[in-house]
C-alpha cells in the first residue's frame, strides 16, 4: 500500500483498492462498462455473466468472470432464474477471492432476466460474508416486457433486499423517461451515464475527504443500518454560476425521483456534492436549503461535499433517499460524528427476512382532484379515454416511492 493510501485509511477515508464495482448479468455488465469510460482512478471493476458475448461487449471493464460454463456453455441463462442461481454458485470460490478484504461493493444489475435475477442476490451474499458493505442498484423491466418478467423481477428484488445492505430500485420506465425520442443506443448510453454519475458521486464521497460534513465508510454503514435497506436516488449535473443549485434541482426533477415526490416522503437522505475548486460555500448552502425544503421536517439528512480539480466549473449532486429510519441507531451515528472517528464496524450477520405479506414498497397515494378553472370544459376523448386525466390514473398505474 502506498503512503497516500495509508494516509487515507488513517484519516478514515476508504482506500480505493478496497472497493469494487460489479456488474451482474448482461444489463449490469453493460452499465459498468459505460461507467468505466474515463474513470481511470476508480475502484476495481468486474463484469460477471453467463453470456460470453456480453462479457466481450464489456471490454472496458478490466476484470471478467464467466459463470456457469457447464450449464450454459457460454450462452445466456435463457431467462431462467434457477440457471442464474446455479451458475453463480459454481463460481462462488472465485467471487470469495475477489471480495476478500473489500470494504464496499457496488453491485449493478438489471432484474427480470435469468442471470441478473438469479445471480445478483448470491453475489451480494458472498460479498457481505466476506465483510463488505453492499450497495446495489437494480433496474426493473419495462411494462411492455410482460407480467411474467415483472413478477420474476419482483421476486429477485425481494431476494436481493435480503442479501444486500441497501438496494436502490430504478424502474426502467423512469430511467428512460427523458430518452423517448432518442435512438436505442443513445438512450441506453444516457441512462447508463445517469446511473454511473450516481455511483461516482458516492465513491468520491468515500474516497476523498469531504467538507462541511465528513461522510466516510463507517458513517455510511451506520446510516445503512438505520434506514432499513431500501432507497431510491436522483442525480443531477450542472455548470455555470449556480451550478450546485441547478444540479440539486435537476436531481430532484430526475425521473428516478418521481419529480421530487420520493424525497418529500423520505425518512432519511444522503446527499453527495462533487464540485471543482471554484465551488463556493454560498452555492452549497443554497443547494442544501433546497434539499431541506423538499424534505419532511422530521427527516434525517447527511451530506458531504468533495472538491475535485477535474470538476472546475461544474457540479454533480447525488441524493439517496430512504423510506424508513430506525431511531435505535441514531446514537451510534451521532457518537461517531462527535468523536471525529470511525464507529466500530460490525460483522455483516444475516439479513432480516421479510415477513410473509409484508409490503415490498410503500405506495404513494394520489387522489383525483377537480379541474379548477377548466371544470366546464368538455374532456378530450381519444379512443374512449379521457386524455385530460394523468397517465397513471388512465392506466391504473401504482406509483412507488
Amino acid at each position: 500500500m502506498s503512503a497516500a493510501s495509508e494516509q487515507k485509511v488513517a484519516t478514515g477515508v476508504m482506500a480505493v483498492g478496497r472497493m469494487a464495482l460489479v456488474g451482474v448479468g448482461t444489463g449490469g455488465c453493460r452499465a459498468v462498462a459505460a461507467m468505466s469510460e474515463g474513470w481511470d482512478d476508480g475502484p476495481s471493476m468486474y463484469a460477471v455473466d453467463t453470456d460470453s458475448r456480453a462479457l466481450i461487449a464489456a471490454g472496458g471493464v478490466a476484470n471478467h468472470l464467466a459463470i456457469g460454463a457447464t450449464l450454459t456453455r457460454g450462452l445466456s441463462a435463457g431467462g431462467d432464474m434457477q440457471v442464474g442461481r446455479l451458475a453463480v454458485e459454481e463460481a462462488s470460490e472465485s467471487l470469495r477471492g475477489i471480495f476478500a478484504g473489500m470494504e464496499l461493493v457496488f453491485l449493478v444489475t438489471t432484474l427480470g432476466g435469468g442471470t441478473g435475477s438469479g445471480a445478483a442476490p448470491t453475489v451480494a451474499r458472498l460479498a457481505r460474508e466476506a465483510g463488505a458493505m453492499v450497495l446495489a442498484v437494480a433496474t426493473l423491466p419495462f411494462p411492455f416486457e410482460g407480467a411474467a418478467t415483472m413478477a420474476q423481477a419482483r421476486k429477485a428484488l425481494g431476494d436481493l433486499r435480503d442479501e444486500a445492505d441497501v438496494v436502490a430500485v430504478v424502474p426502467n420506465e423512469r430511467l428512460f423517461e427523458s430518452q423517448r425520442s432518442a435512438t436505442i443506443e443513445d438512450a441506453y448510453r444516457a441512462s447508463d451515464q445517469m446511473l454511473g454519475l450516481g455511483v461516482y458521486a458516492i465513491w468520491k464521497l468515500l474516497t476523498r475527504r469531504s467538507y462541511l460534513n465528513d461522510i466516510d465508510a463507517s458513517v455510511l454503514r451506520n446510516v445503512v443500518r438505520a434506514v432499513g435497506g431500501t432507497c431510491v436516488f436522483g442525480v443531477g449535473e450542472a455548470q455555470g454560476g449556480d451550478k450546485a443549485g441547478d444540479a440539486v434541482r435537476r436531481a430532484l426533477a430526475s425521473p428516478l425521483f418521481g419529480g421530487g415526490l420520493a424525497l418529500g416522503e423520505a425518512a432519511a437522505a444522503v446527499v453527495a456534492v462533487v464540485g471543482g475548486p471554484d465551488l463556493t460555500f454560498l452555492e452549497v448552502e443554497r443547494a442544501m436549503e433546497t434539499v431541506h425544503n423538499a424534505m419532511r421536517k422530521d427527516a434525517r439528512l447527511f451530506s458531504g461535499t468533495v472538491v475535485d480539480d477535474n470538476w472546475r466549473g461544474a457540479c454533480a449532486v447525488t441524493i439517496l433517499a430512504a423510506e424508513s429510519w430506525t431511531e435505535d441507531d441514531v446514537a451510534d451515528i451521532k457518537g461517531a460524528a462527535a468523536a471525529g472517528k470511525d464507529a466500530p464496524a460490525t460483522a455483516p450477520g444475516p439479513r432480516r427476512k421479510r415477513q410473509a405479506g409484508q409490503a415490498q414498497q410503500h405506495v404513494l397515494s394520489f387522489e383525483a382532484t377537480g379541474k379548477g378553472i377548466f371544470k366546464d370544459v368538455e374532456p378530450t376523448n381519444l379512443d374512449g379515454q379521457d386524455m385530460d386525466l394523468p397517465t397513471y390514473l388512465r392506466k391504473g398505474m401504482v406509483i412507488e416511492k
